[in-house]
């Protein structure tokens, strides 16, 4: 897979799994390095609060919401209840 210079992608490591006369079999990209959960915020979501915005109001960058969504284990991270509380690992 081709990685574009620039990318939060760029420079991770791969997975080979490969068979005892060294087929390639499965070629695994390690998407995202594990979070550092021991610097996180801890905050408590407000009324019509978003991923996008907790992102862009703490670390400045609203991309970052994919990190809240990792870091709390979210699958569907679109609707949070309001009084959710959140890690947020800026």
């Amino acid at each position: 897979m081709a990685i574009f210079a620039g990318s939060r992608y760029e420079g991770i490591t791969y997975t080979v799994i490969s068979s005892d006369g060294g087929q390639t079999l499965k070629n695994f990209m390690h998407i995202r390095e594990p979070l550092d959960l021991a610097a996180t915020i801890t905050i408590t979501v407000e009324d019509k609060q978003t991923l996008d915005l907790l992102a862009f109001r703490y670390s400045h960058r609203a991309r970052n919401w994919w990190s809240i969504a990792e870091a709390n284990e979210l699958e569907w991270s679109l609707d949070i209840p309001t009084g959710t509380t959140l890690n947020l690992p800026f």
